[in-house]
């Protein structure tokens, strides 16, 4: 394992409870519940985004995320995303919306970064401040909106270090 990497294991029942094992330099926080509006959610950074009118999850058991950072051998961080209950499907972005499918939004520190069609995404170093850095991300569906189960967005986030 290289110098800065977290390793979070997380075991999910039901997208409820979830298992950690992390290193000094990172911190997970998984499926953390933000406060929500009709035109976004606040991270508990105060950084706000815009999603539009949620998706509901209305099957079971929900998808679920977690996250996993490792740092890069050059630069930034290589970041895992790890969902039950949900399939990655790129080529459906723009149509119907799909329980259980979609893809994700990644922040880091509150700015969306990029949005992913699978397991993993790097980092970049240049997108990462000095010190405490907060990487999140959001499960979308076809429409960009966030899934949601019960008014909570489906979502992780992971502390790193730069």
């Amino acid at each position: 394992m290289q110098k800065f990497t977290l390793v979070a294991v997380g075991v999910l029942i039901g997208g409820v409870a979830g298992l950690f094992i992390s290193q000094a330099s990172v911190a997970p926080k998984q499926n953390v519940a933000m406060s929500t509006e009709m035109d976004g959610h606040s991270h508990a950074d105060g950084h706000t985004h815009d999603h539009g009118a949620p998706a509901v999850v209305d099957v079971s058991p929900a998808p679920s995320i977690t996250l996993d950072a490792i740092s890069d051998s050059k630069s930034g961080y290589n970041l895992r995303l790890i969902t039950a209950n949900f399939t990655f499907t790129p080529e459906m972005v723009g149509g119907e919306n799909v329980q259980g499918q979609g893809h994700a939004h990644v922040y880091v520190n509150g700015n969306k970064i990029a949005r992913v069609y699978g397991e993993w995404i790097h980092i970049p170093a240049e997108e990462l401040m000095a010190g405490e850095n907060i990487i999140s991300a959001t499960l979308n569906a076809n429409d960009h909106s966030e899934w949601q189960v019960v008014n909570v967005p489906v979502q992780a986030e992971i502390m790193v270090m730069q």
